[in-house]
């Protein structure tokens, strides 16, 4: 077993503050805008650039602000005198990763004086913890069976039938949940699978980081079976954080989370199967133990270098070459609908810049202005 990574991967937290007249004015426009184009509308507040969401959220908060990738989402609730707790933030897991969730609280407060609010230090409410560990272990085969659990915790798996579909073999677990939201609850899934299927380039940077400042050689992930990363996710909800252990604001969080973690991986614990009846009985897994010993650390501590300039540009080749294929899509689409055959498509392609060029100049918005919305909207991949 070689550990990848170990740190925070989500975060959610409400706030008792409101935002001012003036802003709920700004942000009702800039929805309207974005409804009518169905699209986000970007919106510049004290140096911060913020997009408008064209809906609102769950729970009667009216707007939705995205602070970008290297951030999170903002949800914002009209101001209400019977109700105070008027923002609530979730943060993506690239910020935790990347810069540890230090980092992620400062700029919480840099964003919370871009929208003008005030903060009690009472008024920070913890509603939602992730803890990531991830791991490579070619050996390692998940099993639903070799976790012991509570007698009340509900469990579920997920079968990955692509081998059995290929190859006639029975299918794979992929993913096992023990727990449940909001309270508390354990995922052990393969997260190399995922980061392949939802494109997520961030955590291949981190991988070979690690492997690298271990002296082992990079992973091939072309190779499925040789580069499978597990990852066990802790989840712990308000009504684990709050009402369990007494876990409310940042000073609670730092005390009490990692006594709360260790008592998750000893009522749900990975064990090595033996030949007796009573699972209980049989060993804790090696890995398992790690990944104890990890959670007794200081989960606050952030150590992680990664050349964030590498990968954005990355991430910019990434959706350069998105747009690519979206483009190619639509053109052999657009050739289908006007008659084309196959034979007749470089013909087709040769003439087709001409048509476009024509199309741009035929709009009615400048193309100055289009280059510059577009560019404001991906300024977080343009700024390596």
């Amino acid at each position: 077993m070689i550990l990848l990574h170990a740190g925070f991967d989500g975060l959610d937290i409400s706030f008792r503050s409101t935002i001012s007249p003036e802003l709920v004015a700004r942000l009702k426009s800039a929805k309207d805008e974005a409804e009518a184009v169905k699209q986000g509308v970007g919106i510049d507040l004290n140096g911060v650039r913020f997009e408008v969401g064209p809906s609102g959220g769950i729970g009667g908060y009216a707007f939705v602000l995205d602070a970008g990738p290297r951030r999170g989402i903002w949800t914002i609730k009209k101001p209400n005198a019977k109700d105070p707790w008027g923002l609530a933030y979730s943060s993506r897991a690239r910020p935790l990763a990347m810069k540890g969730i230090d980092y992620v609280r400062q700029d919480i407060d840099l964003m919370l004086d871009a929208l003008g609010c005030a903060v009690p230090n009472d008024g920070v409410s913890i509603r939602r913890v992730d803890y990531a560990i991830d791991f490579h272990d070619p050996g390692f085969v998940l099993d639903p069976y070799d976790f012991v659990t509570h007698s009340q915790t509900k469990s579920s798996t997920y079968l990955e039938l692509s081998d059995a579909r290929v190859n006639g073999r029975s299918g794979r677990v992929s993913s096992a949940t023990f727990g449940k939201m909001p309270g508390r609850q354990v995922i052990v899934y393969d997260k190399r699978e995922e980061a392949l299927a939802k494109n997520k380039l961030d955590w291949f940077f981190i991988w070979d980081e690690a492997m690298e400042r271990l002296g082992q050689p990079a992973l091939d992930y072309s190779d499925p079976a040789g580069s499978r990363v597990w990852r066990s996710e802790f989840r712990l909800a308000k009504r684990a954080l709050r009402d369990r252990a007494g876990i409310k604001g940042w000073v609670s969080l730092y005390t009490g989370l990692a006594v709360e973690l260790q008592k998750l991986t000893h009522d749900i614990e990975l064990r090595v199967p033996s030949d007796s009846a009573d699972r209980t009985d049989w060993t804790v897994h090696p890995n398992w133990e790690v990944l104890r010993d990890v959670l007794s650390n200081d989960l606050f501590e952030h150590e992680l270098k990664i050349d964030e300039a590498a990968l954005t540009a990355e991430d910019l080749r990434h959706k350069q070459n998105e747009f690519l294929k979206l483009t190619a899509g639509h053109a052999i689409t657009f050739a289908a609908l006007e008659g084309v055959e196959a034979s007749d498509i470089d013909a087709f392609l040769e003439d087709l810049p001409w048509r476009l060029q024509a199309c741009v100049e035929q709009s009615s918005r400048p193309i100055a202005d289009r280059l510059r919305d577009a560019r404001k909207k991906y300024s977080a991949l343009l700024c390596a």
